[in-house]
């Protein structure tokens, strides 16, 4: 938790955030410099802060942090920190600051895939989902990594825990205000079988339609690869799939044919237009869990650290 408290106050000063700190103040993190110093430098250089405004950011934020230390049932990492996921510096300077973990951080340097889509799937993708993410499993041992939503998302975490697989959930909104509140006791049976919940809003936050927008970015950067099981052109699965084509992660989307019964929009769109690797059966899902093999065992993995990043 290098830092930790330093960052919690940044993040609550008006117009601050993971972009502006990465950007700005990481250089000055890096030093062994206190909050009066860090006080200082967001006086000196944030035109919408005032002493009022910091004192309310600095009281606000060590709540924040005294409610953490008093937490024993959650890992906190920044930026700073040896054991922050690395894939996560794929974000570049958007990339979370602080990231807040339940279960088993190392799980998240495993080889794994993202599957996400439509929070109300028809029954006929629902039932291939249910197949691939079984075989996905049994033909690769891949950590499946999505976003807790009700639909496609529950469905891909229940499979990989039904299936003997490990799970991530990457949530929009702290470890308190578990949404769907029904997959609370989803949540309990991922920790169970070895898998993670991972957030970067500490345990106190709601989640907002932008934290939802967030999340979706860091299921790309997390995952090697993200499969789309159903998603319209206006669905969130669409932030996604945007996130993992910027950084340049192999996309695969279920076909259903032209006649299938409901809005497949999106995935007509991304295997149109985004290259997306279509798979419309447990063969062809073979084929594109093949290829991910195949470029993992050729390109070098990405390992960015702070450094690179101040680069930018």
């Amino acid at each position: 938790m290098k830092k930790l408290r330093e960052i919690l106050l940044l993040k609550a000063v008006g117009g601050v955030g993971n972009a502006r700190i990465s950007k700005f103040y990481l250089q000055y993190l890096l030093k062994d410099e206190g909050i009066d110093e860090l006080k200082n430098l967001v006086l000196a250089n944030e035109a919408k802060a005032d002493r009022d405004s910091v004192n309310e950011a600095i009281e606000s934020s060590n709540k924040i942090y005294n409610t953490i230390l008093d937490r024993s049932d959650l890992q906190v990492y920044t930026i700073l920190d040896a054991e922050y996921p690395k894939k996560l510096n794929t974000l570049g300077n958007k990339r979370p600051c602080i990231i807040y973990v339940k279960g088993d951080v190392s799980v998240l340097d495993e080889k794994n895939i993202a599957v996400v889509g439509t929070r109300d799937p028809v029954k006929h993708a629902a039932d291939k989902e249910l197949a691939f993410v079984k075989a996905t499993i049994e033909r690769s041992e891949r950590v499946i990594i999505s976003g807790l939503a009700a639909g496609c998302d529950t469905i891909a975490h229940k499979v990989c825990i039904d299936s003997g697989g490990k799970t991530v959930a990457v949530l929009p909104c702290g470890f308190d205000h578990i949404v769907p509140e029904e997959n609370k006791a989803l949540c309990d049976e991922i920790l169970d079988t070895g898998g993670a919940l991972i957030s970067e809003y500490p345990p106190d936050t709601k989640a907002t339609q932008y934290t939802f927008v967030e999340r979706d970015a860091i299921i790309a950067a997390l995952g090697d690869a993200t499969f789309v099981m159903q998603c319209g052109m206006k669905s969130g699965t669409m932030h996604t799939v945007s996130a993992a084509e910027k950084m340049h992660r192999k996309i695969g989307v279920y076909n259903p044919g032209d006649n299938a019964i409901g809005d497949f929009s999106g995935n007509r769109y991304i295997i149109k237009s985004k290259d997306g690797f279509s798979i419309s059966d447990t063969e062809e899902l073979g084929k594109f869990l093949e290829s991910l093999r195949e470029s993992e065992g050729t390109d070098e993995p990405v390992q960015m650290t702070i450094f690179d990043i101040m680069g930018d």
